[in-house]
């Protein structure tokens, strides 16, 4: 804890009741907690601002984050996450250095900083994973729920964003898995099974597309939910997509309820048996059906060990490979955050990962036409194949995907990428020599949402296109309108099957910032 004005795991942030205005934001060289040197700032989300800054005690450069609304509730959230990330000491959960009050700027909570990407910054950049990479990130994001279960804390909004790869530290190292935001985990009171799926409002918290069917119906969430969410994730990694997709939030909780999720083989047939069965038991719909993290993690260990010794890890790089043609659809704005541009923010992003569902009162008509939908979404759930389901939900998005594109200004990846992945996302050189087959190659593009405007080489195409055979690589575009954006280089050696997910290109900071707070 902070000398300065220490405050206690337990303790409340009280106040008069009237909403203050926001604070100034603090000027470099300005000091929070009596110790921690504030520099730039790195950004800002809806309740709290994020600093660099360093700890001079020791010469360690951290983040450091600082609520900027006295809101009560707010304060709560902020201090409940400080509280339970401090609680880990997984070497896949981000560490916690210091939290605590300062009599003059509030509430704050300092972390360390992390150099990477997301794993949704990966599938975007990759499409899906082999199954060995897909089985070692698993393997790491079970151990750490294991070590949270331990400590009785739930995470209760897992997702690809909340993931986080730090390049290897040096040859022969592994890369760094991490899960972040534990904005809205929670922490089990003696006694206590399951925590409540909803705030005190009635708002379901969780993100839909990786949401358990206990936290969908507001009932009580324990460390099964969080296996479930790991369920979802595995699926997504190996085959493309989620199991279940809809561009309507009630819709999809209405297919975690009810729909029969599909099986891992009928969407990536590479897959290993054993891999499918193990996906299938965490998406049970019965929380005691799925197992316990610590199974979990070692059933992924074996899988990964497994890939490595069949050579599957390396069998072809995931940007290369047809990915399976499952649209995704883009969340509405106006009804959860869109997956775009959301990078880790060192277990310390609220606000950013929950999602509310509207209770009856909140939902009006546009609620209750959701409510249809979802019945709908259940009937097709149950009856239609999933590529035919997943069609009839890119529907409404069409008509926007169709529109004349605005392309955004160049976007770059992450500051450090490992080097396994720059190998991976390397095509191989073009040979000299003509290549057996076919002189042209065919190649198909579904983009989500449907209808972006795409060139090859800097020249307009349309889907499906032809162009001449070769190994060397080429640049593959997808614009849509309002700043979405997706690129992937692709080998023209073989007709190919490519998904492209656009994503709203961040905008660039004025100062290089850790990739953990870049959505900030």
């Amino acid at each position: 804890m902070s000398a300065a004005a220490p405050l206690r795991p337990d303790a409340r942030v009280r106040h008069s009741g009237a909403r203050p205005p926001s604070r100034p934001s603090l000027a470099p060289g300005a000091r929070v907690g009596g110790r921690f040197v504030v520099g730039a700032p790195l950004g800002a989300g809806g309740m709290g601002v994020v600093y660099a800054a360093e700890d001079p005690v020791i010469g360690r450069e951290v983040a450091l984050k600082l609520l900027h609304v006295e809101d009560e509730r707010a304060a709560e959230r902020f201090l409940r996450e400080a509280r339970a990330a401090s609680r880990l000491s997984s070497r896949h959960a981000v560490a916690v250095h210091d939290f605590g009050r300062d009599p003059v700027h509030g509430v704050f909570i300092v972390m360390e900083r992390l150099e990477g990407e997301t794993l949704a910054d990966r599938l975007l950049r990759r499409g899906r994973l082999p199954v060995g990479e897909a089985a070692r990130i698993g393997a790491d994001i079970a151990e750490a729920l294991a070590e949270a279960h331990r400590s009785q804390v739930v995470h209760r909004d897992l997702k690809p964003e909340n993931v986080f790869l730090s390049p290897p530290p040096g040859p022969g190292a592994r890369e760094g898995v991490k899960v972040l935001d534990f904005g809205i985990a929670r922490i089990l009171e003696a006694g206590e099974e399951a925590a409540p799926g909803t705030t005190e409002g009635g708002r379901i918290l969780g993100t839909p597309l990786y949401i358990s069917p206990e936290a969908a119906r507001g009932a009580p969430v324990g460390p099964a939910a969080d296996l479930y969410a790991l369920g979802v994730l595995l699926f997504e990694a190996v085959s493309g997509a989620p199991p279940f997709v809809d561009e309507a939030p009630v819709a999809l909780c209405a297919m975690h309820l009810k729909a029969r999720p599909p099986r891992l083989r009928e969407r990536a047939p590479e897959a290993p048996e054993a891999l499918d069965a193990l996906v299938a038991r965490l998406l049970a719909k019965d929380p005691a059906a799925r197992g316990d993290a610590p199974g979990v993690a070692a059933a992924l260990r074996a899988l990964e060990s497994a890939a490595e010794t069949a050579g599957a890890a390396s069998a072809g790089p995931a940007s290369e490979r047809a990915v399976p043609t499952v649209a995704l659809p883009v969340r509405p704005r106006r009804r959860w955050p869109a997956r775009a541009g959301l990078a880790a923010l060192a277990a310390l992003a609220f606000g950013l990962g929950a999602w509310a569902l509207a209770t009856d009162d909140e939902m009006g008509v546009e609620g209750r036409a959701e409510q249809g939908r979802a019945r709908e979404a259940i009937h097709a759930a149950s009856s239609a194949p999933p590529a035919e389901r997943v069609d009839r939900a890119r529907l409404r998005e069409a008509s926007e995907g169709r529109s004349e594109p605005r392309a955004p200004g160049p976007t770059r990846g992450p500051t450090a990428q490992p080097s396994s992945d720059r190998r991976a996302d390397s095509p191989a050189p073009a040979r000299e020599r003509p290549l057996p087959g076919p002189a042209t190659v065919r190649i198909e593009v579904r983009t989500v949402p449907a209808g972006a405007a795409l060139s090859w080489d800097g020249e307009r195409v349309e889907s499906p296109f032809e162009v001449p055979r070769d190994e060397a690589p080429h640049r593959l575009v997808a614009r849509a309108r309002g700043g979405r954006r997706a690129a992937r280089e692709v080998v023209a050696d073989r007709d190919r099957s490519l998904t492209l997910r656009l994503r709203r290109a961040r905008r660039r900071p004025r100062e290089r910032l850790p990739a953990e707070l870049r959505s900030w």
